[in-house]
């Protein structure tokens, strides 16, 4: 049976997102949904979600620089191995610097339709599971494929309740 997400409250949106201990990159970090506003002020963001799990390393990345300037204040004295960067995914390469300078564990992305980026991206070295919102079935599609070709295997799929064109796949090897 497909499983339905019905909010962006990450508990729901990204919820076989499991990241205690893990080494994080979340690309696409800010709180661009549609009740944003009541976002930020609960701490409803998927920065919140995935660093109360305890990663032992977490790099926030998106271009909504308001957010990322809230971000960086909010976490500033809480933790040495939180950081975020204000910055657009727009290229293959972009997405390879990040990989290499984090060395991710886990990638988590939302960005909008830019996770066809991911189609050029050679080497994933230090990365063992991925959780991705694919925005059209012909990106979802060319995703698994490239997944595929780089020994990830899908474990979980769930579609977005009012866009169901969007899915969130769940990749790990």
């Amino acid at each position: 049976m497909q499983e339905v997400i019905k909010s962006e409250n990450p508990k729901d949106h990204w919820k076989h997102l499991k990241c205690f201990n893990e080494r994080v990159i979340d690309f696409g970090c800010a709180y661009n949904d549609v009740d944003a506003e009541n976002t930020r002020e609960n701490r409803l963001g998927t920065p919140h979600y995935i660093i109360n799990q305890n990663p032992s390393f977490y790099v926030g990345v998106d271009s909504y620089s308001p957010d990322i300037e809230q971000l960086k204040l909010e976490f500033l004295d809480q933790n040495k191995n939180v950081k975020f960067y204000c910055d657009t995914i727009n290229s293959p390469q972009k997405l390879e610097q990040y990989i290499q300078q984090t060395e991710p564990t886990i990638i988590k992305s939302d960005i909008e339709g830019a996770e066809m980026f991911f189609l050029g991206v050679r080497a994933l070295p230090s990365v063992l599971k991925m959780s991705i919102e694919l925005h059209s079935p012909a990106i979802e599609k060319a995703f698994t494929e490239w997944a595929l070709m780089h020994n990830f295997k899908a474990y979980a799929r769930e579609t977005l309740e009012l866009h169901n064109h969007i899915s969130v796949v769940y990749f790990s090897r």
